[in-house]
C-alpha cells in the first residue's frame, strides 16, 4: 500500500498468533499450577487444638473437638471466661462485655473450625477471617496482638535432631 504523499510503502502491524508450542507451554503451566493446588489441598491436617496468644504469651488452648459449640472470651490479654451457646444468646451478657471489657476478642469454636465473631478492635479484619480448621492456618488481630494457631497431632514431635 503506497502512502498517500507517496514517500513508498506503508508498514503494517504484524498480527500476533500463538503457536503449538505457546498454547502447550500455557497448558503445561495450567495443569502445574492445578496439581499444586490440589496437593496443597489434600495435604492439609485437620488441627487438634488452637493456641490462643496474646503478645507472644500462651493464653488458652482450645480442643476443637467439642460435642457443643462454645465461645471465648479473651480480653486484655488473658482468657476471661468460656461460654456456651445459651450463655452467649442472653443479650445482658454480651451488653456486659462491650461496656466492661477493653480490647477484647471473642472466639467461636464449632465443628472443628475456630473463627473470631466479635472484636472491639478498629478495623476488625480478625472477624472478617474466614473459619480456619487446617494445622498451621492462622487469625491475627494486631491492634490486641491476639494470634490464633492451629495445631494439628504432629506439630508436638520432633522433625529431627542435630548433633
Amino acid at each position: 500500500m503506497k502512502h498517500m504523499f507517496g514517500c513508498g510503502m506503508m508498514k503494517t502491524k504484524k498480527i500476533f498468533s500463538m503457536t503449538k508450542a505457546d498454547i502447550g507451554l500455557a497448558g503445561g503451566i495450567a495443569v502445574a499450577a492445578l496439581l499444586l493446588l490440589l496437593f496443597m489441598y489434600l495435604g492439609r491436617t485437620q488441627g487438634e487444638y488452637a493456641q490462643v496468644s496474646c503478645d507472644g504469651r500462651p493464653v488458652c488452648r482450645i480442643p476443637l473437638m467439642q460435642e457443643q459449640t462454645r465461645y471465648y472470651l479473651v480480653a486484655q490479654g488473658s482468657l476471661i471466661k468460656e461460654f456456651s451457646e445459651q450463655e452467649w444468646k442472653d443479650a445482658a451478657c454480651q451488653e456486659m462485655i462491650r461496656t466492661e471489657y477493653e480490647a477484647y476478642n471473642v472466639i467461636l469454636c464449632q465443628e472443628g473450625r475456630i473463627c473470631v465473631t466479635e472484636a472491639d478492635c478498629p478495623d476488625k479484619i480478625c472477624v472478617h477471617h474466614k473459619p480456619v480448621l487446617a494445622a498451621g492456618e492462622n487469625i491475627i488481630c494486631l491492634p490486641h496482638k491476639v494470634v490464633i494457631e492451629m495445631i494439628g497431632s504432629q506439630e508436638s514431635e520432633l522433625d529431627g535432631v542435630v548433633y
